[in-house]
């Protein structure tokens, strides 16, 4: 961390550590990502590394450090789309496939399976197929069924879609299986052994508004949930409920309570979480938002842990470094380009957000210590 080394000798050390027999979790993996600034950086570190992962099982951990598409589609050019495929979470998870390559029509055979096993075509999301000769299939009656078969995958095109799965349709049996067949070491993976986590990049930037506001304001998500439900709830949330018990709890980051502006944005938020389109939001489907939750939560461990260890053990330390002019304050800006100076590559602008509790854009010192 603290090397005055270049990012290349220090990709050169991981290659050198992993080439000697180095094993790391993929939380580690994680940690260790967040020492490369750069895109390229990054991608070179984790090639290095990703055969040293005991854990395969956990790759959110890790894919969530690499924000962009164009990242991800970069390993997985490099690395195989067979190797990085999403076998036990590929919730959120974006595909631009060339199917004139075999491993990319494995990936979608899978995912076509995977849909058939976890809800019949309610997961497979802005799906695109572009053949051959420019034009567009639409697919009026959606993503053929006979695709989960490889013989049947076209052999000319490109497939993009996302995949989505809500939490109590998911098929832990099938996609343990394609894990086993296709990456190996999965036989006796349970659902337990799993950290099932979103990258704060998966979702809607509105859904990470909507969690800034509650993670700031409730310990509990099913507490928010029940306010929004009202007392008299039915156990689910329609749209209208959602919007009225937003603006009943005061949130303004979405808009104003009752502008044009809060009823697109807020409606953003509700077809996320109910990926079904039944029109209501259910406990189960709200349950979605905690592992956003929990990356929010280890986020923002991981920046106070940084900061400790560079400032040994000193926050008030930290401060004086990040506010080096001595203004009492911060905004994002300044406070981003701050923690970047430190060698902090992580999600801070998510941590700023979160400690910004005024809602005036400025991080003060007395904020700045709720890290304590």
């Amino acid at each position: 961390r603290d090397s005055a080394c270049a990012a290349t000798q220090k990709v050169a050390a991981v290659r050198a550590l992993c080439g000697a027999g180095l094993v790391l979790t993929a939380l580690q993996a994680r940690r260790l990502l967040g020492y490369f600034g750069a895109p390229e950086e990054r991608a070179d570190a984790f090639v290095a590394m990703h055969a040293c992962i005991a854990d395969p099982h956990n790759a959110k951990l890790w894919r969530v450090r690499f924000e962009g598409e164009g990242e991800v589609h970069r390993l997985q050019d490099r690395l195989g789309f067979v190797t990085m495929f999403p076998y036990i979470q590929p919730e959120n998870a974006k595909f631009s496939l060339d199917l004139a390559f075999h491993d990319q029509r494995l990936c979608l055979s899978m995912l076509r399976g995977l849909d058939l096993k976890e809800g019949v075509d309610r997961n497979m999301y802005e799906y695109t197929y572009i053949r051959s000769d420019g034009k567009q299939d639409a697919f009026p009656t959606g993503v053929p069924h006979a695709w989960e078969a490889l013989a049947n995958v076209p052999k000319s095109g490109v497939f993009s879609v996302t995949y989505r799965c809500a939490p109590e349709k998911r098929a832990f049996e099938a996609r343990r299986a394609l894990a086993q067949k296709y990456a190996g070491g999965a036989a006796d993976l349970r659902a337990a052994d799993v950290r099932w986590c979103t990258g704060l990049a998966e979702v809607p930037p509105d859904v990470c508004v909507l969690m800034e506001f509650l993670i700031g304001r409730y310990t509990d998500l099913d507490k928010a949930f029940r306010d929004i439900d009202g007392p008299r709830g039915n156990g689910v949330v329609s749209l209208r409920e959602l919007e009225e018990g937003l603006g009943r709890m005061g949130c303004q980051g979405l808009g104003a309570a009752g502008t044009e502006e809060a009823k697109e944005r807020i409606a953003g938020v509700f077809r996320y979480l109910d990926p079904g389109c039944e029109g209501t939001i259910s406990l189960g489907e709200w349950q979605v938002l905690r592992k956003l939750w929990d990356e929010f939560d280890l986020s923002i461990r991981e920046f106070v842990q940084f900061l400790l260890l560079h400032f040994q053990g000193s926050l008030e330390a930290a401060w004086a470094a990040l506010d080096a002019g001595g203004a009492g304050d911060l905004a994002e800006g300044d406070f981003l380009e701050s923690v970047g100076r430190l060698g902090y590559f992580g999600p801070a602008r998510m941590v700023f957000r979160l400690l910004g509790r005024a809602d005036d854009g400025r991080v003060a010192y007395a904020e700045f210590k709720a890290l304590e």
